[in-house]
């Protein structure tokens, strides 16, 4: 996945939220729904970049470490 695609995942997630009360919780059905595999990567890709502004380079051994 490309940075760029990323950040659209991202972006769309964002959408989603802010309308949430508006929002029929019937994703099945949204235009915004995307597929949960692409969430999680674009999830990871900012991670990982926030964490080198954040974190020492090297320190983020896993991004699963909630699970």
């Amino acid at each position: 996945m490309t940075k760029e695609r990323a950040i659209e995942i991202i972006q769309t997630e964002k959408k989603c939220v802010a309308r949430a009360n508006i929002c029929d919780r019937d994703c099945a059905n949204c235009h915004l729904v995307l597929p949960e595999e692409e969430i999680l990567a674009a999830y990871d890709i900012a991670i990982r970049s926030l964490s080198h502004h954040i974190v020492p380079f090297g320190k983020v051994t896993s991004l699963d470490d909630g699970k």
